[in-house]
């Protein structure tokens, strides 16, 4: 079972998950540019699907987008046709896996890479195998639907071995609605489909384990950057991600973090640090990143980072840095 993150009360994944369920939302014609922007993502952070962003922005988009009556069922329908491809990186990691039982293994080791708050472990049972996920952090219909998808791209996966037929013997979906455990049981007539408990599981026969898996020809590394592994680190992903988009108001970082006002206060407080000290110090990092790269002039550091003009921006940059930004930038020269 993977390891859980301590302090993590904001769960965040990559932001190329969301790429199925943009594409199958482009697919039925929607204006999906738009929505994205409605909800806060913006087109720098879409450049970049290794972005970390927060789970609750992902369910965001989705219920604004997605019909009332196809909320049920979006991770049937999204799931049915995603795959590992459309995942990034971390996807690509797993589609060099040589056997099903390896991509199953490195899917519980290195879920994280991928998402926070979700965990992964196998089961041994006679002749076969259970293949179990838990998920944290969600409410408990959104967590339904993302188990669903996961088990369907974890199926898909399988049937690249086994071929495009092959269904499990169980899939057990947690509180997963009559209607939906329907659809879910018309998709797959031969597959037990139940709902005990309190995580989803997919039950293998162990002969499948050992089937080789096509591998992909462009095998990828695991994403550079660490998604938050504490609640700061998760405020000031937060706050970039606000940088680019609008301004880092507090209200707007409480609402993507999908906590309460007073839960995410209170964090604050245990941390000994204001949200404000935080923006100061989000934005001083990427101006620092900025200045070394050398490509940006001064002026426009100053207003990527939403300040009024470059004075305000380099006595900023003063005060927490010990130099002006030109000073800072020359240091090497």
């Amino acid at each position: 079972m993977g390891t859980k993150l301590s302090n993590q009360t904001i769960h965040f994944s990559r932001l190329g998950s969301l790429q199925p369920i943009i594409s199958y939302f482009e697919r039925q014609g929607l204006p999906v540019q738009e929505y994205l922007q409605q909800v806060g993502i913006s087109d720098e952070l879409m450049a970049n699907p290794e972005k970390p962003i927060p789970k609750s922005l992902h369910w965001k988009f989705v219920t604004t987008v997605c019909p009332y009556d196809d909320v049920d069922h979006i991770g049937l329908l999204v799931g049915s046709e995603a795959s590992l491809e459309d995942l990034g990186e971390v996807g690509e990691f797993l589609l060099a896996s040589d056997s099903v039982s390896e991509y199953l293994l490195k899917g519980a080791r290195y879920i994280n890479t991928l998402s926070s708050g979700e965990y992964y472990w196998l089961v041994d049972e006679v002749d076969n195998c259970r293949f179990c996920i838990s998920i944290s952090g969600l409410q408990e219909d959104h967590a339904t639907q993302n188990y669903i998808y996961t088990l369907l791209i974890t199926i898909n996966t399988i049937r690249k071995a086994v071929g495009d037929s092959w269904c499990p013997t169980e899939l057990n979906v947690p509180a997963i609605k009559a209607v939906s455990a329907a659809r879910l049981a018309e998709h797959f007539p031969n597959t037990k489909i139940s709902r005990r408990g309190d995580y989803a599981s997919i039950l293998i026969p162990s002969a499948v384990l050992e089937k080789p898996l096509v591998k992909n020809s462009n095998p990828s590394a695991l994403p550079q950057e660490n998604l938050p592994q504490n609640f700061k680190s998760s405020v000031i992903s937060i706050i970039e991600m606000l940088i680019f988009s609008s301004r880092p108001e507090l209200k707007k970082a409480v609402n993507i973090s999908g906590l309460s006002s007073r839960t995410f206060q209170r964090n604050l407080e245990k941390m000994g640090v204001s949200y404000s000290q935080l923006v100061l110090e989000t934005r001083m990092g990427l101006a620092r990143q900025w200045l070394d790269n050398g490509d940006l002039e001064i002026g426009d550091i100053s207003k990527a980072l939403g300040y009024k003009n470059s004075s305000n921006f380099s006595r900023a940059f003063l005060g927490l840095v010990g130099q002006s930004p030109r000073d800072y930038r020359n240091r090497k020269d």
